[in-house]
């Protein structure tokens, strides 16, 4: 009986380095008999032995096995799987060589081995090397690399890294860095223009920060619109306008009747108006000065106020009291005013002079004509003496004891009146059932009476009128005194289209 000393060895090669290796290696041979005949379908007993050095060396692992062969002779097994004698598969360095493989055969199945070979590894098994190598072992998802004198580990990276590399330096795992664009400079981004990056620091004019409200202004602060000219100006209305801001989500606007915003109209004290930048005001009074401002809001605050913008009145005169006569002409095209006339209060003493009369309505008139404006003054209060009646035609006390009376407001062409609103009367110096002042009338309201002194609150004024010129819309009988502020003086008004 003969060995034909033959092997075919083949080998179960690592697909990855990742790979599980596997922990036995396939081995092959060829039985042939003294005859040089095949020894076909027959256990035969064998001893495997992997030596480290040379072929007598040092044995690092040994196993035995009784495996058949076929019709053909072959033997087929997988070193790793037999019944150990000594060592452990598993941990041949196979890195450390040279290896011999030393195979002893029994044909006739059992250990008395007549035959006996020994080869040398010309070629290391690759998975068997790659799962015992030093710089293979490790753990899942670790990166191994040679750093010019060793292999090196490189810890696994964290989700969304990437492995980066300048091709002379180690490998490393790189975070994704966030830029932001800066437009304005001041170190903060706009959270709305990034872009990502794997470099070690954002390019020129794009920051880490995205906390910037404003972009494009470097204050941070909401930008301050302009209050433009109001349009549409009518006795009742205006158009008021601003400025449009970047980024403004709505805005705040102020409407007051005082440069100071003290007197705000009703519902315009920081009325949010939305996303606009004109607004229609209704209700007004033509004969008043309006006064707006406006603020913008964004997702930096709310800004400054804007300039303030004035509203003229509209088509609008108002005659107050002067101490004289005073004239208006009638625009071109204007053949109608709207008139309102206000007498002056009378003079007090104990008591409250009486209130002027207030009269209302339409006065026909010729363009071009010069009417004269009376507006009346309060009546003088009593003083150790005579009283003296207000402007106007207010009469004078014709007692120690009373005011004087209010002055009438008129208005006149040619020195005559057309409209007028009589002077309330003065009061008397104390109270009693004596009758006060005389009532204001268009010469305006006498003195308080003669008499004991005793008296009572000065009588109202009338209002009248005897020119067919004017048409009534209200006429008032000014109130007896009470306990207000006396000698309020009279004023006129004219407003047309």
């Amino acid at each position: 009986m003969k060995i034909i000393n033959t092997f075919l060895l083949t080998f179960l090669f690592a697909i990855t380095v990742f790979a599980q290796a596997p922990q036995k290696m396939s081995y092959q041979a060829v039985v042939r008999n003294s005859s040089n005949n095949l020894l076909s379908n027959q256990t035969v007993g064998m001893e495997i032995s992997i030596l480290k050095g040379s072929s007598t060396g040092t044995t690092v692992y040994a196993e035995t096995q009784t495996p058949s062969t076929n019709s053909n002779g072959l033997i087929s097994l997988e070193i790793g799987s037999g019944t150990v004698i000594s060592g452990t598969f598993t941990s041949i360095n196979w890195e450390n060589g040279p290896l011999f493989i030393q195979t002893k055969i029994d044909p006739n199945g059992g250990t008395n081995y007549s035959i006996t070979s020994t080869s040398q590894f010309l070629s290391v098994p690759y998975a068997l090397y790659a799962k015992n190598s030093g710089f293979i072992s490790g753990n899942a998802g670790e990166i191994i690399y040679n750093n010019g004198t060793n292999w090196v580990t490189l810890a696994p990276g964290t989700a969304g890294q990437m492995l980066q590399s300048n091709g002379t330096s180690a490998p490393s795992w790189k975070s994704e860095l966030v830029c932001y664009a800066d437009r304005d400079g001041d170190g903060k981004g706009d959270k709305y223009s990034r872009f990502n990056t794997f470099s070690d620091s954002c390019p020129t004019n794009f920051v880490t920060d995205n906390s910037d409200c404003d972009d494009n202004n470097a204050s941070n602060t909401a930008a301050t619109p302009t209050a433009n000219s109001a349009t549409n100006r009518s006795a009742n209305s205006f158009t008021a306008n601003w400025t449009t801001v970047n980024n403004a989500t709505k805005y705040y606007l102020d409407i007051a009747t005082d440069s100071n915003f003290t007197s705000f109209v009703s519902g315009y004290n920081n009325k949010d108006v939305s996303n606009v930048t004109t607004l229609n005001i209704t209700g007004l009074d033509a004969c008043t000065n309006y006064y707006y401002r406006v603020r913008s809001v964004n997702s930096c605050g709310t800004s400054t106020n804007s300039n303030t913008a004035i509203v003229d009145t509209f088509q609008c005169k108002i005659f107050n009291y002067t101490g004289a006569d005073q004239s208006f002409t009638v625009p071109a095209n204007v053949t109608n005013l709207s008139v309102k006339l206000w007498g002056a209060q009378g003079g007090s003493d104990l008591d409250i002079g009486g209130y002027g009369g207030y009269v209302s309505g339409t006065l026909n008139v010729t363009p071009g004509a010069i009417l004269n404006i009376i507006s009346g003054g309060g009546g003088g209060s009593w003083d150790y003496g005579n009283s003296a009646g207000g402007y106007g035609g207010g009469g004078n006390s014709i007692s120690s004891c009373g005011g004087g009376g209010g002055g009438r407001s008129a208005i006149q062409i040619n020195g005559s009146d057309l409209v007028t609103a009589g002077g309330g009367g003065g009061a008397l110096w104390t109270r009693g059932s004596n009758p006060g002042g005389a009532e204001g009338t268009g010469s305006g309201g006498a003195g308080g009476s003669t008499g004991d002194c005793w008296g009572s609150p000065g009588i109202g004024g009338t209002s009248y009128t005897t020119n067919p010129l004017f048409t009534v819309a209200v006429s008032q009988i000014g109130a007896n005194g009470a306990n207000v502020t006396e000698g309020v003086n009279g004023k006129v008004q004219l407003n047309w289209q």
